[in-house]
């Protein structure tokens, strides 16, 4: 005889003494099972239950299936018995709640006897003490809860058939075999003698149990704080984040506390006990009489090992004596900048904490690289790019690109270069022993889809070479004479006469113009590096006159330019700790037809310090400078052919005076001066340049 197509109802199991409970969707939550009913009628003959819901069958589909959930608070477990039925209950479960359909029950108690461990396997694929993570009524996944470690999945197909003797209303075989092995206490039947939340037993006994739990991180206490709390609630046995776990990051002092808060029902000790790795790593337990306790766990990454092989994942259980155990889950997340200098040794975190070492120290002119490392737990975006401060501990530059062609310094554009995973630049100064890159802004999702925003930063030392000494002086003879002359210039054009500073006086040797001498002493900690000079010079006036008409070359006042090479003198440089000796010897050539040639020139004379590094990974940055100059005018006394010709300095009044200024000592800069022009470029007389010409001016 065929079937009759029978209305079906869902209902909310209550887990003592059969009493009736609400159809709120939290009760559906706590447990459900599908009743028979008679067509249009709705049953609740059996004492002790009440329909939730009455599902006509015009709505029932084929396929249906039947998930019977009993919780057993004594066992701390969740048995759950699957059945296969003619119609399904897809829109019927799905209207339980308005949230994806997501059970997360009570984590099995450590302290389970060897007696009950057995009961529990001997109930063999009836039983699953597994977690539901997921439902989406056609597959229900099981997620494996302490101790035991294997996830599995239950079709709901042909092979799952419920049994004969399936009439009675609520009727569970799981909870009769959990009470003939021991499992509960109490009558007879499928009834129960233990308590859930929110009543007690028929004799009025109270078993205990966890009310609530939660978890905050950081410094937040209450358990509403966004993106940092996971809880439990016994009141529906919900959890506010379905993988019941916590998400935050540690702090800059690699460091997070985490406050964990319990409340329990009747007598008993509440313990909170915190697991990482499988090992307790905390505890803490309350005191007599109490019905809530708190315990704050402090912790930090230990300094020296790297952010990603440290354990991170905790798992914390709640537990009161004589009554259940819940688990809450913490990840502790981090993001942090990590830096490489100078090109070497590979990108790590810096930290000034634990002292200096040459791993947390970076010299002026080092290619610092900072780039962000995140806990690949969150998932970052770029449509929101994290944004950097501004390096504390020093001045710096993107780059300082020097040649004989030209000096520019390369600055941030403020735009486009603060924001990203990753900056770099070049310390050209030290105004701290101590220095830092930071970056915030950082949006990272946690896999419950909530946003954190933590900061990240990298601190290290910072060092720079020391000048020990820097000095230059003037050419001199003995007996004196003045520094500035007309001389033969040899290695000049047909080492002719010039008017200069230093040379060859007649019947005495060569004197440089002027000579610079400096002694500098390699940075600590990290040592090496190379020392050179950057001269620079400045043409105040370059003028030729022939019978009273005056002639000018264009590059006057086109401010500073290289002096000829960079280093100066064809490149030269010697290591620090060696003791760097250079000279120059400026001056004018004087020729005829011309009878008067007038010179001034302004110089700045840096000294230059480069460290160690992979190549392209350094710059050149200044420690020290001698600002200094010359001037002097030559008048032909003698227009006869050369070398018969004769020039002497003109010492009439109103002539430009002949003589140096400045030198002495170097003063302290970090200055590093820009260039488009090489002297060397307009100082020939067959320059192409433009501004090798001269043009007429008055005298």
């Amino acid at each position: 005889m065929p079937k009759k197509a029978k209305p079906r109802s869902l209902s909310a199991e209550p887990l003592e003494e059969r009493l009736p409970i609400s159809s709120s969707a939290a009760g559906v939550l706590f447990g459900f099972g599908l009743a028979q009913n008679e067509p249009g009628v709705e049953r609740s003959a059996t004492p002790g239950y009440e329909a939730s819901q009455t599902i006509p069958s015009s709505s029932v589909t084929q396929q249906s299936t039947l998930i019977d959930l009993t919780l057993d608070l004594q066992l701390d477990t969740l048995a759950v018995d699957l059945f296969h039925a003619e119609e399904s209950l897809l829109d019927t479960i799905s209207s339980a709640s308005e949230d994806p359909f997501v059970l997360t029950p009570l984590t099995p108690s450590a302290a389970l006897s060897d007696t009950e461990t057995d009961a529990h396997r001997e109930l063999g694929d009836e039983l699953l003490l597994f977690q539901i993570s997921t439902l989406d009524f056609t597959q229900v996944s099981f997620e494996p809860v302490m101790p035991y470690r294997e996830s599995v999945s239950h079709d709901f197909g042909d092979a799952l058939t419920p049994p004969e003797d399936l009439t009675a209303y609520g009727y569970s075989p799981i909870a009769n075999e959990l009470k003939e092995n021991g499992g509960i206490n109490g009558g007879g039947g499928p009834q129960m003698s233990c308590c859930g939340p929110g009543g007690g037993s028929g004799s009025g006994s109270t078993t205990p149990y966890v009310q609530s739990a939660c978890l905050t991180g950081g410094y937040t206490t209450a358990c509403s704080a966004p993106r940092t709390h996971v809880s439990y609630s016994s009141g529906s046995y919900i959890y506010s984040h379905s993988d019941h776990t916590m998400y935050m990051f540690q702090n800059s002092n690699n460091a997070a506390t985490i406050n964990a808060a319990m409340n329990w029902v009747g007598t008993g000790t509440g313990t909170i006990t915190v697991y990482a790795g499988g090992m307790v790593v905390a505890q803490g337990t309350s005191g007599n009489g109490v019905n809530s306790f708190s315990y704050t766990l402090y912790w930090a990454k230990p300094n020296g090992v790297a952010n990603d092989a440290v354990d991170r994942d905790f798992t914390f259980t709640f537990t009161v004596s004589g009554g259940n155990t819940v688990a809450l889950d913490a990840h502790i997340g981090y993001a942090e900048v990590q830096v490489q200098f100078a090109g070497q040794g590979g990108f790590a975190s810096k930290t000034t904490a634990g002292g200096q070492t040459a791993s947390n120290t970076v010299v002026v002119g080092q290619h610092v690289e900072a780039e962000l490392h995140w806990d690949h737990t969150f998932t970052p975006t770029t449509a929101y790019l994290p944004h950097w401060s501004t390096p504390s501990g020093g001045d710096f530059v993107k780059n300082y690109i020097t040649n004989d062609t030209e000096g520019r310094v390369v600055t941030h554009n403020p735009v486009i270069d603060y924001d990203g995973f990753s900056f770099d630049y070049y310390y050209t100064r030290k105004t701290a022993n101590t220095g830092s890159i930071s970056c915030g802004s950082i949006a990272l999702k946690d896999p419950h889809g909530d946003w954190h925003y933590p900061n990240a930063e990298a601190s290290f030392y910072i060092e720079t070479p020391t000048v020990d000494s820097f000095s230059s002086v003037f050419a001199s003879w003995d007996p004196a004479e003045n520094a500035v002359g007309v001389r033969v210039f040899g290695g000049g054009f047909l080492d002719s006469i010039s008017v200069m500073l230093g040379g060859t006086p007649e019947n005495k040797d060569f004197s440089p113009g002027i000579t610079w001498t400096a002694n500098v002493t390699a940075p600590p900690v990290i040592g090496g590096g190379e020392i050179a000079y950057n001269n620079q010079v400045c043409v105040n006036e370059c003028k030729r006159i022939e019978n009273g008409e005056a002639e000018r070359k264009q590059f006057v006042g086109v401010g500073f330019m290289l002096d000829t090479h960079f280093p100066y003198n064809k490149g030269y440089k010697v290591p620090v700790n060696t003791t760097l000796v250079n000279e120059d010897s400026p001056g004018q050539p004087c020729y005829l037809p011309y009878d008067t040639f007038i010179r001034s020139d302004s110089f700045q004379t840096y000294l230059i310090y480069k460290p160690k590094g992979h190549k392209d990974h350094t710059i050149w940055v200044t420690l020290s400078v001698i600002n200094w100059g010359w001037s002097g005018t030559a008048i032909c006394t003698d227009p006869s052919p050369w070398p018969s010709e004769k020039w002497e300095l003109d010492t009439s009044p109103g002539a430009m005076p002949s003589a140096p200024n400045g030198g002495g000592n170097g003063t302290p800069t970090s200055y590093l001066p820009e260039w488009g022009y090489n002297i060397i470029n307009f100082s020939s007389l067959y320059s192409s340049s433009p501004l090798a010409n001269w043009v007429k001016v008055d005298p």
